[in-house]
This record gives C-alpha cells, sequence and structure tokens, in this order.
C-alpha cells in the first residue's frame, strides 16, 4: 500500500470508544475493598486455588493473577 492510502484510513483518538473494563490483580489484599473479584467471590477461588498449588509445589514462592470484569 502507498502511503497515501495509509494516512487517509489513519485514526484519531477523537475515533476512540471507551472501554467499560476492570483489571484486578489476585490475591486482592484488601478485603474491606467493595471491588468484583471480593463481591462474586473470585478472591476466595483464587485463595484457595493458591494453597492448593502451593501445597503440591511446597518451593512455590508465590502465586499471583489477573482478572478483567467487562
Amino acid at each position: 500500500m502507498k502511503l497515501k492510502k495509509l494516512l487517509k484510513r489513519a485514526v484519531t483518538t477523537a475515533d476512540w470508544k471507551s472501554v467499560d473494563e476492570t483489571c484486578i490483580s489476585l490475591p486482592v489484599m484488601d478485603t474491606a475493598s467493595t471491588n468484583e473479584a471480593i463481591k462474586d467471590g473470585l478472591n476466595d477461588k483464587f485463595a484457595l486455588f493458591k494453597n492448593t498449588l502451593q501445597n503440591f509445589f511446597p518451593n512455590l514462592g508465590s502465586v499471583t493473577g489477573v482478572a478483567y470484569y467487562q
């Protein structure tokens, strides 16, 4: 493609649309917070998974995760 064609198809930031999503790191240390991972029980499920994994691999230092909510 020629440069002129590419420039005509360029998108500006004015064309962007907002995205309604949240990214949460697991485990959530502040269990008094009201984020989605606490509300739907994901943090508790992740804690159980983390404990099971660390029992199976005793030399494992840390287990973390990321959750996306839309």
